[in-house]
């Protein structure tokens, strides 16, 4: 399967939404002046579907795809009756949304609801766009249900200005709403879940208040989350070396246990695959190019230029599905900017492997984003600090039949440094918590156990000689 999976957007009316996806996307809207607040890009609910649009798969709903190609197209080990699991959407918020909240899995099913954790990408914002994210700190349960009930709610939440090309991932129980002027790209998990906390005093469509829901919205929240993390949009290099040291043009701007979505940066010229295939690109080809090796099911957005590939082109404002068998070579034709998320497939070791090995490359653009949460640093912190005891323990024994794992134990005097510095960055950009300080308190135990072996190594008061008496 050399191709790209392409679908027919799915236009959705709402009360605050506009007309500029025409405009700004070329798109043809339905005739009149309803407001389209939203296209659904990539869907698979029981009550929308998106139907497949040229290719082998012409004509089939994503559910029809996704049940008769199941190992093609999302990996052998996708049960094929389990839907899509990532939706995305483009959003046209002419108008401010209501101040919402999606339920965290852990609260959803028992408030009939389903997660949602989403990502926004602002395409483009006007003069004076914000986003609404997270509660201000010091915010309590109590002072916000207050503010609801005297209409000062909007005092208890973070409003953050926003230009095009910046990012923010909105996490389950996370209070949000988006300002208008803005046009956004959500990817997000597969819900449709929302209740509204305040609308602002706006009539719906049929001329009556939209309901709220003030009563689970304030089961909600999760009223301990750290205040979010904006990632500001790409800058322009304009040598070589400068975009050298920027990492090549990536940037991961979400990484969670539900998806991970990075931002690449293509110059005219530059190639992008996925696929094994990319190994021959790599080695024919004399322009740049940017690869990813694992073979696993993504989703390719362009947000900026235009991409040609053999089986098409994909323009901005596209968003189409690279199957897990595909070999999807794209060349830009002109300076272009794509959005890729994957590793929704993955199994949740696999997302945590994921998660560890992004916190240790600390080289990469942007450093770390901010979208390690303080779970996610006690998880890695306890792996580095086992690193680092497996490593002292096969330095203080020396023993020649563990010279593998004591290879793979070096990554723990990497491991916890990162991780004791990562928690105090934690504490003091966002919020210091039990499981910040105890991920602290980790990494620096870690850290003094294997790097304290080390010393005593080479310091020779370790000892050099295996006993006979163990080895007989």
């Amino acid at each position: 399967m050399d191709e790209f999976i392409r679908f027919q957007p799915l236009n959705q009316e709402r009360v605050w939404g506009g007309r500029a996806l025409a405009t700004a996307l070329g798109r043809t809207l339905p005739p009149g002046d309803r407001p389209i607040g939203e296209s659904w890009e990539i869907v698979d609910r029981p009550e929308a579907q998106s139907v497949v649009v040229g290719g082998a798969f012409d004509g089939l709903t994503l559910r029809q795809v996704r049940e008769r190609h199941s190992a093609a197209v999302m990996g052998p080990r996708w049960p094929k009756e389990k839907p899509f699991p990532i939706l995305v959407k483009w959003l046209d918020c002419r108008e401010r949304l209501s101040l919402q909240v999606h339920p965290p899995a852990a609260v959803a099913k028992e408030l009939g609801g389903e997660p949602k954790t989403e990502n926004w990408f602002v395409a483009a914002a006007e003069p004076g766009a914000h986003l609404i994210v997270g509660l201000k700190p010091g915010v309590t349960r109590e002072k916000f249900e207050a503010a609801v009930a005297a209409g000062t709610v909007e005092s208890c939440v973070n409003r953050f200005p926003v230009a095009a090309g910046d990012s923010v991932l909105v996490r389950s129980g996370t209070v949000h709403a988006i300002d208008g002027g803005n046009l956004i790209l959500e990817i997000q998990q597969n819900s449709d879940t929302t209740y509204r906390v305040d609308d602002w005093g706006r009539l719906g469509l049929d001329g009556k208040p939209r309901q709220l829901h003030v009563a689970e919205s304030l089961q909600a929240i999760f009223w301990d989350a750290p205040p979010p993390m904006m990632v500001k949009s790409v800058r322009k290099h304009s040598s070589s070396f400068a975009r050298f040291m920027h990492n090549n043009g990536w940037a991961l701007l979400a990484n969670t246990t539900e998806f991970s979505i990075s931002r690449i940066s293509l110059l005219k010229g530059d190639q992008f695959w996925a696929g094994n295939s990319g190994f021959k690109a790599n080695l024919q080809k004399k322009s740049n190019v940017h690869s990813l090796v694992e073979k696993q099911p993504r989703i390719l957005s362009v947000v900026k230029g235009r991409l040609t590939s053999a089986s098409g082109e994909v323009k901005r404002g596209d968003n189409v599905l690279l199957p897990y068998a595909g070999k999807c070579v794209f060349t830009a034709t002109e300076d272009t900017l794509v959005l890729v998320t994957d590793n929704f497939t993955r199994s949740p070791a696999g997302r945590f492997n994921f998660q560890m090995a992004s916190v240790l490359f600390v080289g990469r653009k942007d450093g770390i984003t901010g979208q390690f949460d303080d779970r996610a640093l006690l998880h890695m912190s306890t792996v580095a600090l086992l690193l680092s005891t497996m490593l002292a323990a096969c330095q203080y024994f020396h023993w020649p039949v563990y010279v593998y794992v004591q290879a793979f134990a070096l990554f723990g005097l990497l491991a916890s440094p990162s991780c004791l510095v990562l928690s105090i960055w934690e504490m003091i950009r966002r919020r210091c918590t039990l499981r910040t300080l105890l991920a602290a308190g980790m990494g620096a135990v870690g850290t003094l156990v294997g790097w304290g072996a080390v010393y005593l190594r080479a310091t020779g008061m370790i000892p050099l000689n295996i006993p006979t008496d163990f080895l007989n």
